[in-house]
This record gives structure tokens, sequence and C-alpha cells, in this order.
């Protein structure tokens, strides 16, 4: 919805493979892919960053990593905006970029 109007968008399959690619080559994985938060129907459709090291015990620690999401928010959001024109909705309670 856009001022009160329903908008229909025609699916482009190419360029939502290559969203996923893009996403992808940004170490951007999918939720569903997670057993723990799959179930989870809230976040189904949301996105991790994936942590730089792929080993289970390294896994919950470079998930949260902050350096992850501050690098997510000063680099990569504000590049898909500008340069691949996403509309990019941010969490009020998100403590890693500035909303203003």
């Amino acid at each position: 919805m856009e001022e009160n109007k329903l908008v229909i968008i025609p699916r482009d399959e190419d360029v939502e493979q290559g969203t996923l690619e893009l996403l992808d080559d940004m170490d951007l994985q999918s939720v569903r892919k997670l057993e723990f938060f799959s179930k989870v129907k809230k976040h189904a459709d949301d996105y991790y960053l994936m942590p730089e090291e792929n080993s289970f015990s390294d896994f919950e620690e470079g998930l949260f990593a902050d350096s992850r999401f501050i690098q997510l928010s000063a680099e990569i959001l504000p590049w898909l905006a500008s340069d691949k024109g996403w509309r990019i909705e941010i969490a009020d309670d998100y403590s890693y970029c500035d909303q203003n």
C-alpha cells in the first residue's frame, strides 16, 4: 500500500535471483537455513550476517559480533539504498546506525 492505494508489482524472477545472489555475496543468509530460527514465522523472511568463521564453536560469537553490524550499517545498507535503489526499513531498536 502506498498512500492508501494498493500497488501491484509484477515479479521479475531474474531480478529476484540477482538480488539473492547479491545478498549471498555480502554474506547475508536466509534465516530459513537456521533450524532454530526457521520455525519462528515472524523471522521467516529475515536475513542474517554469516559469521566470517563457519566453525560451529565460533558461530554464535561471530553471528552477533558488533563489527559485522557496524559494517552492514555504515557501508552495505547505504550502498544498497544509493546505488541499488533499495528502500530499507530499520527497526527503532536497531542500535548500530544513526536513524536521524
